[in-house]
């Protein structure tokens, strides 16, 4: 097998329509390409803004959308990225129409995963799913088969009591977005363009700010459970308060603030916006020194009202302010 070797970095197979896009794509071509073939937000919430390389036997190329028989990917691909030789990554690859696109009862099957991959030498990785070719059920139509490459925060242990994928019943409702939040993956090398795209797509523009950030803070509940782009998290796990990080100026001050646009639900928000946190007077990314405003309260959506969107925003503050507490009463 010749593996032709690129410098992207994640990608997609959807093994759906043809949808003809060159190797030197943009982020914007792959952009539209994911939201296209409904990957976004089927599978993450998010695009990515570059892609991977994937081979499989016989020079047969992974594109964006083309159609691949299942006879071509009995063996595994070859798989090459823009990896740092100096950080580790995880690769999966996941089915998100099983057992169809139309029924995705079982999304998403699990085809293939590996860890701690030393900047791109996969064969040294640590696999923690072995690939399983597709093998889509006959009539169910086309499947996406979707490769995804994140960039981890160091070498991670992996829990592999928990992590049991030695049946095909133990590789379904496998949620990778999940995953790399419960591992603290890194997001798929958002560009400011993802960023306005996802806030947008949410509709968190213009539902709660006008204008989406060109860039993203970081908030990690305990547990190493990361708030992404529009990603799922359990009220059960934001019961004490996340940690919150940005790339502040020790010279300035921020303003933190957590509010809840969705309430009582999205479709009748009568009490939008629901203050949950607001810290101010924040000296650079340092919240524990900042000056609190609003104590923090966590989620809880009311009984059968739905996904409920949480918005963290950081604001920079032109100098220290001296904030009116008789009018700011949130107890």
């Amino acid at each position: 097998m010749t593996c032709i070797f690129g410098s992207p970095i994640v990608f997609l197979l959807a093994h759906l329509g043809v949808f003809a896009i060159s190797s030197a794509s943009s982020a914007d071509n792959i952009s539209e390409s994911f939201v296209k073939f409904a990957v976004v937000p089927d599978v993450i919430p998010v695009a990515p803004s570059a892609l991977a390389k994937v081979v499989y036997p016989g020079d047969v190329q992974v594109l964006l959308g083309n159609e691949v028989h299942p006879s071509r990917m009995i063996i595994e691909p070859c798989v090459s990225w823009d990896g740092d030789v100096n950080s580790y990554y995880t690769l999966a690859m996941v089915d998100p129409d099983a057992p169809s696109r139309s029924s995705p009862l079982l999304r998403e099957f699990l085809h293939w995963l590996v860890g701690n991959i030393p900047g791109n030498d996969l064969k040294t990785g640590e696999t923690l799913a072995a690939y399983v070719p597709p093998t889509p059920p006959p009539g169910t139509g086309f499947h996406r088969y979707v490769y995804l490459i994140y960039r981890q925060p160091g070498r991670v242990d992996f829990n592999t009591n928990l992590l049991d994928f030695t049946t095909e019943q133990l590789r379904v409702h496998t949620s990778i977005n999940d995953f790399a939040n419960e591992y603290n993956l890194g997001v798929l090398a958002l560009s400011a363009e993802n960023v306005s795209e996802a806030f947008i797509n949410f509709g968190v523009v213009p539902d709660a700010i006008l204008v989406a950030p060109s860039d993203l803070a970081k908030v990690v509940y305990p547990g190493d459970v990361q708030v992404s782009l529009g990603n799922e998290v359990s009220p059960s796990r934001t019961i004490i308060r996340p940690r919150v990080d940005w790339d502040g100026d020790m010279n300035s001050f921020y303003t933190l603030v957590m509010i809840e646009i969705d309430l009582p639900t999205r479709a009748l928000p009568l009490l939008r916006a629901f203050l949950h946190w607001l810290v101010g007077n924040i000296p650079g990314s340092d919240v524990t020194k900042g000056e609190t405003l609003a104590a923090y309260v966590p989620p809880i959506p009311p009984p059968a009202t739905g996904l409920h969107r949480y918005v963290f925003l950081i604001y920079q503050q032109p100098e220290r302010i001296d904030f009116n507490m008789d009018l700011l009463d949130f107890t």
